[in-house]
């Protein structure tokens, strides 16, 4: 109890005439909960109530165990990361929850955010795919750009985004987890949507698996003909390392080629970035 009263006046110094003392300490207080806010900019958006149901109930025995990071907003406070803490103390039936407070503009974050997110892998696909999109049009970075600032490669960013060329539909069942990322990216290498759709049918018909998908996809956009077992393996290599369509072409001499095809600007970067490594 004594540790709450000194997190208390902690509280008071910080609504009080100088706010900026608490944030530059990086202090753990208790804040009511009708001052803090979820980030409407939460690269998060689908959370699990059963989930939440159950930390609501470990919340009621032994109390919120780590701090949400918020920021002053207006008369309040604005979630960085935590809501999935925050919506459970609720559920518990808190009134105030640990807070540490910090000083971070809009661009600062939502990049914590993010990271945070992927670090604890959190965000599904889809909302990973979102957030890069967000960020790079909301701050004006590049692929490259981002990649530095989150910590992944800027192929790993560019396979996620490819994501958002998935039709609504097919969205929405990578969302719910009626499919994986990897179906989705099976998905991708239809050479239409109509075949998009239709290989979509039958991984949920048939309940196949990404290999299964992935060969699928292949057939579909291959000419017609037959080709060797050890032809096909070698495609089916190539395009899961490599994430985009793939053909070899053997001649009746043993020569032939390797064809790998593109969409975009940003698959090319990321295929040269691969083959160059």
């Amino acid at each position: 109890m004594q540790q709450k009263k000194a997190l208390g006046r902690g509280l008071d110094a910080l609504l009080g005439s100088k706010p900026q003392e608490a944030v530059n300490r990086k202090e753990i207080i208790y804040k009511p909960v009708e001052f803090i806010r979820p980030n409407s900019n939460q690269p998060r958006k689908f959370f699990d109530e059963s989930s939440i149901d159950e930390l609501a109930a470990s919340i009621k025995e032994k109390g919120v165990l780590q701090p949400i990071l918020v920021r002053p907003a207006g008369s309040g406070f604005e979630i960085v990361f935590g809501e999935r803490r925050f919506r459970a103390a609720l559920k518990a039936g808190l009134k105030e929850v640990p807070v540490i407070i910090t000083g971070m503009s809009d661009k600062e974050a939502l990049e914590t955010a993010i990271i945070e997110n992927i670090h604890r892998r959190d965000l599904n696909p889809l909302e990973e795919a979102e957030a890069y999109q967000y960020m790079m049009e909301k701050f004006g970075l590049t692929q490259e750009e981002l990649s530095k600032k989150i910590g992944r490669s800027r192929p790993a960013v560019a396979n996620v985004l490819r994501l958002l060329k998935l039709p609504d539909n097919i969205k929405e069942k990578l969302r719910s987890g009626e499919i994986t990322e990897g179906h989705a990216r099976a998905l991708l290498m239809a050479k239409s949507e109509a075949e998009m759709q239709k290989l979509l049918s039958s991984i949920l018909r048939e309940s196949l698996n990404v290999r299964e998908a992935e060969r699928k996809a292949k057939s579909a956009s291959k000419p017609a003909g037959p080709a060797p077992s050890y032809v096909r393996n070698l495609e089916e290599n190539l395009q899961r390392y490599y994430r985009v369509k793939t053909a070899i072409g053997i001649r009746k001499n043993k020569s032939g080629s390797v064809t790998m095809y593109f969409s975009s600007e940003d698959e090319l970067k990321n295929l040269i970035d691969l083959l160059l490594r």
